[in-house]
């Protein structure tokens, strides 16, 4: 992947700031994620000695970097869509009558 896409993947996933802890902290790994492949690919166009040893270590991390991304994104889906398909929600599915949004009288009970 390059790096531009997973950088609008950390900007989405900031949106999850503010719902709980393990979305804001998905949103932390993505954006590190992010900043390692920018900084590597600036590295790597520079090449100074300096650096060498930094740019074999971000190429030695990127394949780990993929999977804990897909990871990542996974656990993004599923608490983002848990909510919504019953089949992933956690614990009992309870069923309640919602109220009727018509205007007119209420149905009569037996």
């Amino acid at each position: 992947m390059h790096e531009r896409y997973l950088v609008w993947g950390a900007v989405v996933s900031a949106l999850a700031l503010g719902v709980n802890i393990r979305l804001s902290i998905i949103h932390f790994i993505i954006s590190a994620a992010s900043t390692a492949m920018i900084v590597h690919v600036m590295l790597v166009d520079k090449k100074l000695d300096a650096t060498l040893r930094a740019i074999d270590v971000l190429r030695g991390i990127r394949p780990y970097a993929s999977v804990l991304v897909l990871v990542c994104v996974a656990l993004y889906f599923w608490d983002a869509l848990g909510w919504r398909i019953p089949a992933f929600r956690r614990g009992a599915v309870k069923t309640a009558t919602a109220p009727s949004l018509s205007l007119g009288p209420e149905p009569e009970e037996a």
